[in-house]
C-alpha cells in the first residue's frame, strides 16, 4: 500500500486544487496506457472519428461531435492536421491532439487504472467526501503541429 500524503502535499492540494504526485503509476501501467491509445488509434477511421480540437478558436464550443462527446470515446485531431478538401496531411498518429471524453469509464485498460485502489486510496488521503471522474482522455503533445494549452480553470 502506498504511504500517506505528506502535510506539504496536502497543503499544496487546498492551495492549488491540484497535485503531482512522482511515479504515482508504475512503468508497467504507462506502458499499458500507451499501448491501448496505439490500439485505438490504429483502430480508428479518420474519415469516421473526426473532430477538430483548438486552443485558439475554440470551433468545439459549437461542434456537435465534441458537445456529444461525454459519454464516449472520441478522437479530436489538431485544427492544421487536415487540407482545404478536408483531408488528412500526415500520419493519424502524428496529427490527434485528444482522445476523449469517457476513456475511463469505457475502455478497460483505462477504467482499471481510473478507478484502481491506489486512486481511490488518494481520494481519501485528500479527504474528497463524494469523488466523481467526470472526464478521462488522453492529450498528445505532436511535435510540429498544433497549440498550447493554457491552466483550465473551472467557476
Amino acid at each position: 500500500e502506498m504511504a500517506g500524503l505528506t502535510k506539504e502535499q496536502l497543503d499544496k492540494f487546498d492551495k492549488d486544487g491540484l497535485l503531482v504526485i512522482d511515479d504515482f503509476l508504475t512503468p508497467e501501467e504507462v506502458e499499458g496506457l500507451k499501448l491501448e491509445i496505439n490500439n485505438l488509434v490504429e483502430n480508428m477511421d479518420p474519415k469516421t472519428d473526426r473532430g477538430v480540437f483548438s486552443t485558439k478558436d475554440y470551433q468545439q464550443a459549437s461542434d456537435k461531435y465534441f458537445l456529444e462527446s461525454g459519454d464516449k470515446i472520441r478522437y479530436f485531431f489538431e485544427a492544421d492536421a487536415f487540407d482545404d478538401a478536408g483531408d488528412l496531411q500526415m500520419d493519424k498518429h502524428k496529427s490527434l491532439n485528444k482522445i476523449g471524453h469517457a476513456l475511463h469509464w469505457i475502455n478497460p485498460v483505462f477504467r482499471k487504472v481510473s478507478f484502481s485502489q491506489k486512486v481511490q486510496y488518494i481520494s481519501r488521503c485528500l479527504g474528497l467526501r463524494d469523488p466523481a471522474i467526470v472526464q478521462g482522455m488522453y492529450i498528445f503533445k505532436q511535435p510540429g503541429i498544433g497549440n498550447m494549452y493554457f491552466v483550465h480553470v473551472l467557476i
